[in-house]
């Protein structure tokens, strides 16, 4: 098979959904499948991980048509800890014959981020993880831990802080990714117990940022949680400016995944790769 038909996967899989990028000769992004699902093993355990994770490869192979796979780099949220990479990276390898990498997500971020020099890190989404890189190429880095109850000022810990507080009422059936948006549609409406909680969510990412202790340079954030909801951005910004006032905010870019293959084609060629 031609050299043109040889392509390489990227899959980005956070708490709330999975998209596997598809890259051809000269890492032309060809094609983008989506698939709404956590893939966070730590939350939903390896094999409920891995339907997700599989369901997005396969669907953009499918769509594809006939291709020649040359490597899966995998950025997957909760893939931080050896124990768990190295379950992920047996089991598709069973499944996919080419290569096969996996790093967290936070891992992956954070090495596409620092093509553009130093930078820091955060993630708040369903977890919730800040990270940098010190003058020595170490990994620094605050939270990712995981439930339970979920890392302070994430999605999964303001789900736990909401069911628990009288001021809310939660169906039973209604799943800790859409306690977010019912947060976020509360505090714009005016609902002063949803506002103080998601402006305490912010105040918790801030901890993280000050825990780390960054130096000045760019500030990069990605997650649903500080992404999405306005209320939360909103308060950490203004906390940002006064408690932190050496980082400065960058926007993030499309190809924010693109760490984990920058990842493993550094594996390929002995260079040390660092790990959260």
């Amino acid at each position: 098979m031609s050299q043109s038909k040889t392509i390489e996967i990227v899959v980005d899989a956070g708490g709330s959904q999975v998209r596997a990028h598809a890259y051809g000769h000269g890492d032309v992004l060809l094609d983008t499948f989506e698939v709404r699902s956590s893939a966070n093993p730590v939350r939903m355990g390896l094999d409920k991980s891995l339907l997700g994770i599989e369901a997005a490869i396969d669907g953009l192979l499918k769509r594809l048509g006939p291709r020649s796979l040359g490597r899966i780099a995998c950025g997957i949220a909760g893939a931080g800890k050896p124990m768990i990479r190295e379950a992920l990276l047996g089991s598709l390898s069973r499944k996919y014959f080419c290569d096969i990498f996996v790093c967290s997500d936070a891992e992956s971020l954070l090495e596409a981020a620092a093509e553009r020099g130093p930078v820091v890190v955060l993630i708040a989404g369903t977890g919730a993880i800040a990270a940098c890189k010190n003058e020595e190429g170490e990994i620094l880095r605050q939270g990712g831990l995981g439930p339970p109850p979920g890392d302070p000022g994430s999605g999964r810990w303001l789900a736990v802080k909401a069911r628990n507080d009288s001021s809310f009422s939660f169906a039973d059936e209604l799943d800790d990714f859409d306690i977010g948006p019912e947060m976020e549609a509360l505090a714009v409406g005016g609902h002063q117990p949803a506002i103080q909680l998601l402006e305490e969510c912010a105040s918790m990412l801030i901890r993280l940022l000050v825990a780390l202790g960054p130096k000045p340079g760019p500030l990069i954030t990605e997650g649903g949680l500080i992404t999405h909801s306005s209320v939360v951005r909103r308060a950490f910004l203004q906390r940002l400016h006064v408690d932190l006032p050496h980082l400065t905010l960058s926007e993030s870019w499309q190809r924010a995944h693109w760490g984990a293959l920058s990842l493993a084609r550094r594996v390929d060629n002995n260079e040390n790769v660092w790990w959260a």
